[in-house]
């Protein structure tokens, strides 16, 4: 019942952030052009903060540095190992297909997590699952996915595939896939 409580709360944030965005929108707005890498359309907001929806979901910004070039931040927790975990990527943005507003982008970075290890370890691994405490894991990142900037309303969905390599012994990494739907400003 907690995870549907935490699914609703999200949505009415979401649909806050879309309503307000409605308002955004009637002023014109008077940044300073960015394209991407290979100079095609202009990417259509500088900042965007929101959610990531998957096995490790949690809340996604994405900040634009110069043409082309991105940082995106995650905060994210783990649908079955309980704990937290922060990223940070360097990502890099092209036309995908020619399509307006549709980018591909893929970069790299790094995650620090904290779990406890009866919550990150499986009961068929008792040595682990039953000792007390915390332990802190790190390891290093790459993305690559598609967004999808919206012309008429400042909201960016974007889908990735993010492996990662972990210090964790026992479990060296994997993949995650995600959703975003983020709020651009």
């Amino acid at each position: 019942m907690n995870n549907h409580a935490l699914l609703l709360k999200v949505i009415f944030c979401l649909g806050v952030l879309l309503l307000l965005g409605f308002k955004g929108q009637a002023q014109m707005r008077q940044y300073e052009q960015l394209h991407n890498l290979n100079g095609g359309p202009v990417i259509h907001y500088r900042t965007a903060i929101g959610a990531r929806l998957g096995p490790q979901y949690g809340l996604t910004a994405k900040r634009f540095l110069r043409e082309g070039n991105a940082l995106e931040a995650l905060l994210t927790r783990h649908y079955d190992k309980k704990g937290i975990t922060g990223t940070l990527m360097y990502e890099w943005h092209r036309n995908a297909f020619e399509a307006k507003g549709l980018l591909w982008y893929y970069g790299a970075g790094f995650h620090v997590g904290y779990y406890k290890y009866n919550e990150y370890f499986q009961p068929s691994e008792p040595e682990r699952h039953a000792r007390d405490g915390s332990f802190v894991e790190a390891g290093v990142d790459g993305i690559i996915g598609l967004e999808y900037g919206f012309a008429f309303i400042p909201l960016a969905l974007s889908v990735d595939f993010k492996p990662y390599l972990s210090n964790v012994s026992g479990h060296l990494g994997g993949i995650d896939a995600a959703l975003s739907i983020k709020y651009a400003f």
